[in-house]
């Protein structure tokens, strides 16, 4: 079973982590309408799921850390979100957007042109093992 535990992310105490870990499982956020707040997710094996079409985003850079050894990581993001994605693993295949990698040693880095102005953004860094990873933009 995995564990939840609210981790400092800064060193002035001020901003907090959802931290999420299991050897074994699944993570599942959206759809429908939730908070959308920093989140460092690990698992061993399994999968992870995060739909941001519905979530609130505030307004600041959000940092998303997912990682894991083998399964797969999926993120559907809505159109006009400003985002910054980078994902990398040792085997597998990796899709952000309409870039696409597969094979060993890939590695993905993106972000929208808006990114570096907008106040409401999302940080996302995706390490895996052996996975298929995939970010993409509902239309």
């Amino acid at each position: 079973r995995g564990r939840v535990v609210k981790i400092n992310l800064s060193s002035g105490g001020k901003k907090t982590a959802e931290h999420r870990s299991a050897l074994i499982g699944e993570f599942n956020k959206g759809p429908g309408t939730w908070v959308l707040d920093d989140m460092q997710i690990h698992h061993g094996v399994g999968s992870v799921n995060l739909d941001l079409t519905q979530a609130i985003v505030p307004d600041r850079e959000v940092f998303i850390d997912i990682s894991g050894y083998v399964g797969d990581a999926s993120i559907y993001r809505p159109p006009g979100l400003p985002f910054k994605a980078e994902g990398s693993l040792s085997r597998g295949e990796i899709t952000v957007l309409d870039q696409n990698e597969s094979g060993s040693g890939r590695h993905i880095k993106t972000q929208t042109a808006d990114y570096d102005t907008a106040t409401r953004k999302v940080n996302i860094r995706v390490h895996w093992r052996i996975v298929e990873i995939s970010i993409r933009q509902i239309k």
